[in-house]
C-alpha cells in the first residue's frame, strides 16, 4: 500500500486495475497481511500506521487480530503471537494424528475434523486477544 499524492490509497491491485484505490465505494480499505513476517514487521507497521494516522487522516481503522493495535504493549503481542505458534503446532499435529487414524467412520473423521477447525477458530477468533 502506498499513499498518493491525493491522499488516495494505492493499493497492490492497482497493477491489474490501474483504477483501483484504497478509497473505491465498494471497498475501501486495503489490506497489510503481516502473519509470516514475525513480530518485528507487525509492530514496525502498526507504529508507522499509528503515526501515518494521526498525522495524515481524519479516519483510519484497523482490524488487527493480534488486539496490539488496541494496547500497543510490545510483550503482551509478542506472547499472543508465541501462543499462536504453539496452538497452531498442537492443532496441526492433532490433524496429522486424525487423518493417520483407521478406526473412524468417514462421517465421525469429518465430524473430528469439524471440531478441531472450529476450536482452533473460536480461540483465535478477532476481537479475542
Amino acid at each position: 500500500m502506498t499513499i498518493q499524492v491525493d491522499c488516495a490509497l494505492q493499493s497492490l491491485f492497482t497493477p491489474t486495475d490501474p483504477g483501483f484505490t484504497g478509497d473505491a465505494v465498494d471497498m475501501p480499505w486495503d489490506r497489510v497481511k503481516t502473519g509470516f513476517d514475525g513480530t518485528v514487521t507487525h509492530l514496525a507497521i502498526c507504529k508507522l500506521f499509528r503515526y501515518l494516522a494521526d498525522k495524515y487522516f481524519e479516519v483510519f481503522e484497523v482490524r488487527d487480530e493480534s488486539g496490539y493495535w488496541s494496547h500497543g504493549d510490545d510483550a503482551r503481542f509478542t506472547a499472543w503471537i508465541e501462543d499462536v505458534g504453539r496452538s497452531f503446532q498442537q492443532f496441526q499435529e492433532e490433524l496429522d494424528a486424525l487423518a493417520e487414524d483407521d478406526n473412524f467412520s468417514p462421517a465421525e473423521h469429518r465430524k473430528r475434523m469439524r471440531q478441531l477447525l472450529d476450536g482452533y477458530g473460536d480461540k483465535f477468533r478477532v476481537g479475542r486477544s
